[in-house]
């Protein structure tokens, strides 16, 4: 098991060298000035050096936002999209929550959450008042 391992990240090394986003850097000995059998990698690629350092490192932070209209009276609706064959719970008001929480509004800004879905919404979601609007897809192409 150990060998196909070894066999796989030789393999993954060897294509990331290739594709020029590793670059492999030789080592060698102070007293004998001979090459090590160790060698160094480094991320040469600069978009992947800023993804890895950055971006994923904030994964768990990074709220995706549907969709996001600015309005001039100075109002943010944000649109979530929930295309399920099932009712929605009270966690897609958490979702919300946490999004509207990620982002950074701006001052005098109001956040507005607008839900579009299929399936339907739990009674709860419907009853909390969160929502601007609660707009069922269905319905809304129907008419």
């Amino acid at each position: 098991m150990a060998k196909v391992d070894l066999s796989l990240n030789l393999l993954h090394n060897t294509l990331a060298i290739t594709a020029g986003f590793v670059q492999k850097q030789s080592l060698w000995s102070f007293k004998t000035t001979q090459l090590l059998k160790q060698s160094l990698y480094s991320i040469s690629d600069p978009d992947m050096r800023f993804y890895l350092k950055v971006i994923e490192s904030q994964l768990d932070k990074i709220a995706v936002i549907d969709y996001l209209v600015q309005t001039a009276t100075k109002n943010l609706f944000i649109c979530e999209f929930k295309f399920k064959n099932r009712e929605l719970g009270m966690d897609v008001i958490h979702d919300m929550k946490e999004k509207i929480k990620a982002l950074k509004v701006p001052k005098g800004f109001a956040p507005v959450p607008v839900l579009f879905h299929t399936g339907g919404v739990s009674f709860p979601v419907e009853t909390a008042g969160y929502f601007y609007r609660i707009v069922d897809v269905e319905n809304f192409l129907e008419t």
